[in-house]
């Protein structure tokens, strides 16, 4: 055997040791989360549950976690459709109603579908802020 070659293998044996004595090294405390704890947010913010029973086996539990922030705000998707030109239709009517909406488009498929090209198209509108845990501007059409 050769110099390089034994060389090669010592040193690989060598580091395969070390590997082997190094504690394997435990989660950040930044991502441990007591068992009661919904997983989400750092840990130890302020959280409450409500829970309401419904119906026989169905209930309705609130949760409120951590804090509220002035730049809270949320977005509506309006319409998926799977051409540009309806996704823009639908748009058209948004801006009409005075929303500014945006279209995304979605190319993401599932690694079997055999379809190509992008999935469909996703409306949206909105920054939407709230006030006494409702939306700002509530707008309903019968369409």
């Amino acid at each position: 055997m050769s110099l390089k070659k034994s060389t090669l293998y010592a040193l690989t044996a060598l580091f395969l040791v070390v590997l082997g004595s190094v504690p394997a090294t435990a989660a950040p405390e930044r991502y441990k989360y007591s068992s009661d704890e919904l997983p989400l947010g750092r840990p130890g913010l302020d959280e409450t549950r409500t829970t309401e029973r419904v119906t026989p086996g169905v209930t309705y539990t609130r949760i409120e976690r951590g804090e509220q922030s002035e730049e809270d705000f949320y977005t509506v998707d309006v319409a998926f459709k799977a051409d540009r030109a309806a996704a823009e239709s639908i748009a058209e009517q948004l801006r009409t109603d005075g929303y500014e909406p945006r279209i995304e488009t979605v190319s993401r498929r599932a690694p079997d579908d055999p379809g190509r090209g992008p999935l469909g198209y996703l409306v949206r509108t909105g920054n939407f802020g709230r006030v006494h845990g409702y939306p700002r501007r509530v707008h309903r059409r019968g369409r």
